[in-house]
């Protein structure tokens, strides 16, 4: 008899592409306590079971397409041998092109996409880079000792690198940044950083929890609270921005905010929220950058979230701004433009008809560009029956009185320059022949 035999399937299976390092998920994309990529870069070590120096100068720089360590040529002489890497700042966790060639590196090693959320790389553009980081590394002794009870996952969140959290949100507790066993602080990612563990002495540095303690000099606790809750919101916002112009955006929802808030006057908008007038105009004209810490002064006192400035609907965009009127102050609130509006209607039925710098005046304002801004019509209205009052440039006109006679002027020099010495001004001689 014939014996039948089935058939196999000859062809190889596709395989997955294998990665040359673990395919380390990092912790929290899309939350508030999201991993920083230092943090990221010390629990990948501590997995491999090597130091931090060893996996990036012997692994990750080699075979990045940009190396990130250099070595320069005494020491290649010197330290042949060496690994190569010193301990790194927060740039890593930041802007730009020094944290661009770290996740190109990790993610090509790691095969993990979306490391770019462990930075601040999705607001490169939006931000300042000025003043955002911490010098050294700080973490929450409460979260780490939480973590180990549980069997949780130990890393560094992005939220403790920034400057501008010193407690922690969640157990309300300072930051801490020396190792209570040497008293050291550590590199932001040094060569034998692990998560939970100083970098000095590897002792861990997690403490049984205990309740917030507020010190005297911590005069507002609950403020270092929500600057930690908004920073954390605008990491968890991040995943969803992607293909946003957020520069646009945050630029343009600062402007329907000062509209809104102070009917478009910068300099009292800045008062109100207690920033630099300055700063306010030139966020406003996009000259410079604006910092985190501007825009979360501005947040806490119109009591609006940090993600209201990220928000590409202007409709819902302007919800946050009618939820921040009732605590202007009522001057700010009569610069609405409807009221200035209003202003402008009355002065031009008024005799004689206030000039348009008169009419500025009463609202506080320092020139007549908001006024044009409103209605720009009303305003030459405004400008041409003043002109045909007959009250502008009255020095102008002929008969009209002089300012000053010129033996007035004559005398107030001479008595300016012997009053204030010939060291400054020279002799009354050189002030005649400037009069003359």
């Amino acid at each position: 008899m014939e014996v039948v035999f089935d058939s196999w399937d000859s062809i190889p299976p596709v395989l997955p592409p294998r990665s040359r390092l673990y395919t380390l998920k990092p912790v929290g994309i899309g939350t508030p306590f999201v991993e920083s990529l230092s943090g990221y870069i010390a629990r990948l070590a501590d997995a491999h079971a090597v130091s931090v120096g060893d996996l990036v100068g012997r692994e990750l720089s080699p075979s990045a397409s940009e190396p990130l360590i250099r070595f320069g040529p005494v020491m290649r002489l010197k330290r042949a041998n060496s690994h190569g890497f010193h301990a790194q700042a927060h740039a890593i966790n930041g802007f730009g092109e020094c944290s661009q060639k770290w996740i190109d590196a990790l993610e090509t090693a790691t095969l993990q996409t979306g490391l770019r959320f462990l930075t601040l790389s999705p607001f490169d553009g939006v931000f300042s880079h000025q003043g955002v980081f911490r010098a050294k590394r700080a973490w929450c002794p409460s979260c780490y000792e939480e973590w180990q009870a549980n069997g949780a996952v130990i890393y560094d969140p992005l939220l403790w690198r920034m400057h501008l959290v010193t407690r922690c949100p969640r157990h309300l507790t300072p930051i801490a940044e020396e190792c209570r066993h040497c008293r050291r602080g550590s590199q932001p990612l040094a060569v034998y950083s692990r998560p939970g563990y100083c970098s000095h002495c590897q002792q861990w540095l997690g403490e049984a929890l205990t309740p917030p303690a507020v010190s005297s000099s911590d005069a507002t606790p609950d403020r270092a609270v929500s600057h930690a809750k908004a920073i954390g919101e605008l990491f968890a916002a991040a995943p969803g921005l992607h293909g946003l112009s957020l520069h646009s955006v945050v630029t343009a929802n600062l402007r329907a905010c000062v509209n809104a808030i102070a009917g478009g006057n910068a300099e009292a908008f800045a008062v109100r929220c207690h920033v630099s007038q300055s700063a306010v105009r030139c966020h406003l004209s996009q000259t410079n950058l604006p910092t985190i810490e501007v825009i979360l002064r501005i947040c806490c006192e119109l009591n609006v979230p940090l993600t209201a400035f990220l928000e590409n609907d202007p409709h819902r965009a302007e919800l946050y701004w009618g939820y921040a009127r009732p605590a202007v102050e009522p001057r700010a609130a009569f610069r609405q433009p409807e009221k200035v509006r209003l202003v402008l209607l009355r002065a031009l039925e008024e005799e004689p008809i206030p000039s348009l710098s008169e009419i500025a005046q009463r609202l506080g304002y320092k020139g007549t560009e908001r006024l044009y801004q409103v209605d720009s019509e009303i305003c030459k209205q405004i400008a041409a029956k003043y002109r045909k009052s007959g009250r502008s440039h009255l020095w102008k006109k002929p008969g009209a009185d002089r300012i000053s006679e010129r033996v007035d002027i004559r005398s107030l020099l001479a008595r300016a320059v012997i009053g204030s010495g010939p060291a400054r001004f020279g002799s009354s001689d050189r002030c005649q022949s400037w009069i003359r």
